[in-house]
């Protein structure tokens, strides 16, 4: 599950990337619609979040300050069928992007080396 988040996160990076690039040359926003879905909005802030950290160099707590004003997420919980013993906002999982693990380049050669092989079993 970790690697085929890995691989989403890095494809959501290379497709936000240039857009963004593009829409800050020509002075212009760029916007991201989640749709009504409570799951797919806590999804989106942390992709959003994460790429922020990942490539923007800003901490989780910067990445995460417009973010906030969305709120409240659905909380992220364990994969068991039981009651969760914890909840995990965005912000969480966007901290965990600050882990030495991503930033040291794990993330992009795990990425470089599944991602294809991932996105086409999706």
């Amino acid at each position: 599950c970790r690697g085929l988040w890995y691989s989403l996160q890095r494809e959501f990076g290379l497709t936000f990337h240039r857009p963004l690039q593009e829409a800050n040359k020509l002075g212009k926003k760029l916007y991201m619609y989640a749709g009504p879905s409570p799951q797919a909005k806590a999804n989106a802030a942390v992709l959003v979040g994460i790429f922020q950290v990942l490539y923007l160099n800003r901490t989780p707590e910067d990445a995460y300050a417009p973010l906030a004003s969305q709120a409240p997420y659905m909380p992220f919980r364990d994969a068991s069928c039981g009651i969760p013993t914890f909840n995990l906002q965005p912000i969480d999982c966007i901290r965990v992007s600050s882990n030495s693990s991503y930033r040291t380049g794990h993330f992009i050669e795990f990425a470089e080396t599944y991602g294809t092989q991932l996105q086409s079993r999706i």
